[in-house]
Parts: C-alpha cells; sequence; structure tokens
C-alpha cells in the first residue's frame, strides 16, 4: 500500500509515527462492513413515495439516494411512466 503524504495526507486521520497508510488501512478495514442495500422503485408522486417508504419501515436515516427516472412516451404500445428509485439500507 503506498504511503500518503504531503498535501493528501494532512486529513487522512492521526501519524503515529507508522504513517498515515497504516491508519487509512484499519480505518477501512473496520468500515468495511456488508450492510445490504434495497431498491425499490414507486410513481413519481411524493405521496407515493412515502407511502411507500412508510410501508416498507424505512426511515429518513436509512435513505442512500432517490433517483428520478423520467418514463418514456411510446408511439406504438404502453408508455412507461415516470418514477422514483429508491436506494436504502436494509
Amino acid at each position: 500500500m503506498a504511503r500518503i503524504s504531503g498535501a493528501q495526507g494532512r486529513h487522512a486521520g492521526p501519524d503515529n509515527g507508522q504513517g498515515i497508510s497504516r491508519y487509512v488501512k484499519e480505518r477501512m478495514m473496520t468500515t468495511n462492513e456488508q450492510i445490504p442495500v434495497k431498491e425499490m422503485e414507486v410513481a413519481a408522486t411524493l405521496k407515493a413515495l412515502n407511502t411507500a417508504l412508510s410501508e416498507a419501515g424505512v426511515e429518513a436515516d436509512k435513505i442512500i439516494s432517490i433517483h428520478f427516472v423520467l418514463g418514456v412516451k411510446a408511439t406504438v404500445g404502453q408508455p412507461i411512466e415516470d418514477k422514483y428509485r429508491v436506494h436504502y439500507r436494509g
């Protein structure tokens, strides 16, 4: 593992004489937990989004991201409606 030095290493953590690289490696090991990430898609309205989140028991601190997915207006076949795609910690 390369040693971090200079401006890059200033905010990486304490240098205990053994180098920043050891601190970064230890930090990575302690925070590299496997937390399952779940996904849901709901209609693109705030009411539908809030209802789906409350029914699934997802609290605000568990939400990773909410993306707006633009629907497709099909000339042939069924159009695809706008949606919210939500990623959250399970």
